[in-house]
Parts: C-alpha cells; structure tokens; sequence
C-alpha cells in the first residue's frame, strides 16, 4: 500500500494541518499565499493504474507526471464513454473530465499532444468522435448527435484559440455550456428560421483538454467563469517555469508499447455498464467533508466553492482507475481509493493556489453588515486572536475606520469563531 495517501494518512495529514492561509497580499499578518499554504507539487504521485503508469513512466523529469496524469482523465474517460455509476447525491455519472494545462510560453506544455495522438488518432477519428478546436455551440451539439451518445473529445493546443470564439456571439452562452457538458445534462436548443443552425435534444457528453498561457487561461477562467462555476467544473494545473532550463529529452514510444497501450485502449471502448465502488465513495464524503471543516476554519468561500466539485473529479477518476484494474490489476482496493483522493486534493490545492485569492477577494467585495463592506480577514488571523489583532489588520488593509466588533460579531453568528475569554479572546472553529 501507499503510506502517503491511504484513507488513515489523508485524514490525519488534514487534521494536522494549519488552519490559517492566508490571502496574497503584502499586509498578510502570516506572509503566507494560498500558493504557498496549498502547493499541489508537494503531493507526492500514489501508486497509479498500469495504462496511465506506463505512460507516466515515458517522461524522464517528475514536473511534468502529475499534469500528464490528469492530462490523460478526459482521454481516457472518453474510450470508456460507456461506463456510468453514481454519486453519494444518487446522480449518475460518466467519465467527463475537462482539463488545462497552463504554462509559459516555451515551457513544454505542447508534450502533452504525442499522448492525444497515440490514444485519440487511432481510435476516435474512426468514431468520428473527435471534436474541432474553432466551432459553434450548435456544430457541437450536432456532432454530438452524431455520435449517438458517445463522448465527443476535443483537443485545444491554444486556449487562445478558445477564448477568441468565446467572445463572438454564437459562444454567449459557452460558461453554462461547458457547465452542462460536465455535469452530463439535457441540453435542448430550438431554431425556427436560422438555416445550418442545429435544433434538437441531447445529453451533453463532451470531455476536453487545453493548453495555454496565463494570460489566456486568466482570459479564459475570467470573473464569469469563476461565478458561474465553470472555473470549478475543470482540472487546471501549472507547469514549472523553463527559464534557462536544458532541452527537454523524451523517451521514445516503442512498437511494443503502441501495441500494448492500443490493446487496452480497444478494451476500454468496449467496456459498459454501471459500476459501483463503495470504499471510494466513502472516502471522497470524508474527505469533502473534511474541507468543508477547513471552509468554516478559514471562512474561505474558495475552499468552500473548489472542494465540491475536486470531490467530483477525484471520485471520476478513482472509477477510471477502478475500472483499468478490471483490464491489468496491479493496485490494491486501497490504492484505487488513493488515486481518487490524490486527484481530489490535487485539483483542489491547484484551484486555490492558482484562484484562491481571486474567490475570496470577490467574496469580499460583496459581504456587507448594515451597509459596510466586511474584508475577509479571518483567513489572515491566527488560530486564537483578540479584538486588537482585528483592529490592526484592519488598519493594515486600509479599513482602520471600522468597528472590529462588527466582524467578531458576524463570525460568531456564522459560528467561525468562539469565544474564549469574555470580550477579550477569540477561537477559530474547526
């Protein structure tokens, strides 16, 4: 078994953890970002699946496994486009995974389209199940249609590319379609007049990967994607700056492995059915509900709002694994359990270092008690704090005008905090 992420080692390691990020801001009273308190490079990679260790093992430097990992969720959930099971919530759920790759220019970020080709050339375009990088919603939905219920994958080497049709008016809507699209809902568009326009019912299946830029992924995952919960719904991760740093060297993909990689490619396609996996069930309700206590400590609606659906991601891919097992089994029931977890926390910790602060900030904008805006500080305070702690952090963050009694008093009624000693001292509550 992998000590580092069993149930046990997760759970403890969450309890342990100090309970104080803070916002990235040069009057943090901590000095610590979000980017340092939940850094997904510090998680260790657990024991993974055959096919996706096997392609892992193809790149030679340790940054670049983990966003490979989770490059290969929405391609490999797309060959097993059949597979169904449920949710703790009783909804039925597919393997629909976005995810983006963000990283500099020249930082190597491309490395992840050998992998779409070996898995996606051969087999979906045969299907007719591969989706353009420049369309319309309707072209979308129609080649879906097309497909007869099958997941349609779609490649973006250029978010860029996204974000520029993203803005013309046939893409208006494209936050709730993708929101949709990864929710696996009914989608329904109907057009009387407009000829070559699509009309119709359809379940949206439709799993994507993209690579870009931070400033086309900061364009992209704007403040509309962010409040319309399209930013939680995708896997975003961050490749290392390459500055200076040597040509990157890759190993080569044998015959042998084409053959084997193809093997277990064609039985995934072939695979159906409901599947059902309880140990791991279990384990994303602990450990979701494990951040909600950490929401509440920090009253953070970043955590709040990223841990929900990195449950959802971490829950899919752990029945990937599970189902890979079915093909070449070399983990542990524990170990499945594991790879779901790990993709969890890692999604999670990437949307807080990446767009923690950003949540928060907003959040911030728009909490008011008896018409005065209320920061959100309580993230920036030590675990015990006193009334004078709040009145300098205050005047630190620009705001020395108002009454810290008006906070204390909000976080005791939303039960952040307790009180420790009468008037004097206070608790965050975990």
């Amino acid at each position: 078994m992998n000590k580092n992420f069993s149930k046990d080692a997760l759970a403890s390691k969450i309890e342990r953890q100090d309970l104080s990020p803070v916002l990235e801001t040069e009057s943090s009273t901590k000095g610590t970002s979000y980017a340092e308190m939940f850094n997904p490079a510090a998680l260790p990679l657990p024991r993974l699946p055959w096919l996706i260790q096997a392609l892992t093992d193809l790149e030679e430097e340790s940054e670049f496994k983990a966003p490979l990992v989770v490059a290969l969720l929405p391609i490999l959930g797309a060959l097993a486009t059949n597979i169904r099971f449920d949710y703790y919530d009783g909804e039925e759920h597919s393997l629909s995974f976005m995810t983006c790759i963000q990283g500099e220019t020249s930082s190597g970020k491309s490395f992840v389209k050998r992998y779409v080709d070996l898995l996606t050339i051969p087999f979906l375009e045969e299907e007719d199940r591969l989706g353009p990088q420049t369309t319309s919603i309707s072209a979308l939905c129609q080649k879906m249609q097309i497909t007869c219920g099958k997941h349609l994958f779609t490649f973006y080497p250029e978010l860029a590319v996204l974000v520029q049709h993203s803005k013309r008016g046939s893409w208006a809507n494209l936050n709730q379609f993708f929101c949709l699209a990864f929710d696996n809902s009914i989608y329904s568009q109907e057009m009387i007049s407009r000829q070559g326009t699509w009309s119709g019912t359809i379940q949206l299946l439709l799993n994507m990967l993209a690579t870009g830029t931070p400033d086309a992924c900061k364009s992209f995952f704007n403040g509309n994607a962010i409040e319309g919960g399209m930013l939680n719904r995708w896997i975003v991760t961050e490749l290392p700056d390459r500055f200076g740093e040597p040509m990157r060297r890759f190993r080569p993909i044998t015959e042998d492995m084409k053959y084997e990689v193809g093997s277990a490619v064609l039985w995934l396609m072939e695979q159906g059915g409901q599947l059902a996996f309880p140990p791991l069930l279990e384990a994303i309700q602990t450990w979701v509900n494990q951040k909600g206590d950490l929401a509440k400590a920090t009253a953070s609606k970043a955590v709040d709002e990223f841990r929900k659906r990195s449950a959802v991601n971490g829950f899919r891919a752990g029945m990937l694994c599970y189902l890979l097992e079915q093909y070449n089994s070399t983990l542990t029931e524990d170990e499945i359990v594991n790879f779901g977890l790990w993709v969890a926390e890692y999604t999670f910790c990437n949307h807080m270092s990446l767009f923690g602060s950003r949540v928060d900030k907003a959040a911030s904008d728009h909490q008011r008690i008896n018409g005065h805006r209320v920061p959100y500080m309580l993230p920036m305070l030590p675990k015990q704090f006193t009334r004078e702690d709040v009145s300098q952090l205050q005047t630190k963050l620009g705001n020395s005008n108002a009454d810290p009694k008006q906070n204390i008093s909000y976080w005791k009624q939303i039960g952040c905090i307790k009180e420790v000693v009468k008037g004097l001292r206070y608790e965050k509550v975990v």
